[in-house]
């Protein structure tokens, strides 16, 4: 777990260090799903008001969430 959160960590603060590889492929690797990699990596980058460039922006979040109500 420590490892785990480590990592995400490091994809949201400095992605170039794991080679800009996105979550679906690191998520294996970690052996989690990508749903659970990306809910950890949010909740602490909205916490600190962090994101990187390999993130889906807030109003792209916003229609995702809408179109899974619908």
């Amino acid at each position: 777990l420590a490892f785990r959160r480590f990592v995400c960590l490091v994809w949201l603060l400095r992605p170039e260090l794991l080679g800009n590889i996105s979550l679906m492929q690191l998520a294996p690797h970690l052996h989690v799903t990508r749903a659970a990699l990306s809910k950890m990596i949010r909740n602490f980058g909205d916490a600190y008001g962090i994101r990187n460039t390999l993130m889906k922006r807030e109003s792209a979040r916003v229609a995702y969430a809408e179109a899974q109500k619908r």
